[in-house]
C-alpha cells in the first residue's frame, strides 16, 4: 500500500467516476453491520483494519492529488455524501471494537490503534471540524469505567 497503488476509476453510469475510498467506505459499513456479520469476519477485519484505513488514506491522498484538490479549502475537498459514508463506517468500526474489547482483546487493540492513525492523518486531508466530529462521536461511544485497551 506505501509502495505501488494507483487504481484506475471506476466509471458510473452517469459519468461520474467511483473512488476506491467512496466505495471502500460504503462496501466495509455495509459487510461489518451488525445485523449480517460473521464473528469470524469481525474477528480478522479487526486484526488487519490497518490495512483498510491505510487504503483509505492512500486513496483519499491520490484523489486530491489527482483531481488538484489539495489547494482547496479543507471542507470542500471530499463531498458531504463520502463524509457520512465515511462517519457510517467509524460507527460501526467503533461499535465492535467496544462488543469485542472482551472477548479479542489483541484485534480490538490493533484496531483501536488503527483507527486512532486513520484519524490523525485524516486532519491532514479534511475538514478539522468534521475529523473532530469524528472523534467526538467515537468518545461518546465510552463510559468512565470501560477498558482502556
Amino acid at each position: 500500500v506505501k509502495y505501488m497503488f494507483r487504481p484506475d476509476p471506476v466509471a458510473k453510469s452517469n459519468s461520474v467516476q467511483k473512488t476506491v475510498h467512496e466505495e471502500l467506505a460504503k462496501n466495509l459499513a455495509s459487510i461489518l453491520r451488525p445485523a449480517n456479520t460473521d464473528p469470524l469476519v469481525v474477528t480478522r477485519f479487526l486484526k488487519h483494519a490497518w490495512f483498510f484505513f491505510d487504503v483509505l488514506l492512500k486513496s483519499m491522498t491520490l484523489y486530491l492529488i489527482d483531481r488538484d484538490r489539495v489547494k482547496m479549502p479543507r471542507n470542500e475537498r471530499f463531498s458531504g455524501e463520502y463524509q457520512y459514508k465515511l462517519q457510517n463506517l467509524l460507527s460501526v468500526v467503533t461499535l465492535h471494537i467496544i462488543q469485542k474489547s472482551k472477548d479479542c482483546r489483541e484485534e480490538t487493540k490493533s484496531a483501536n490503534n488503527s483507527l486512532a492513525n486513520f484519524v490523525k492523518n485524516c486532519f491532514t486531508l479534511m475538514d478539522r471540524g468534521y475529523v473532530f466530529k469524528l472523534v467526538s462521536r467515537y468518545i461518546e461511544n465510552f463510559n468512565p469505567g470501560d477498558s482502556k485497551a
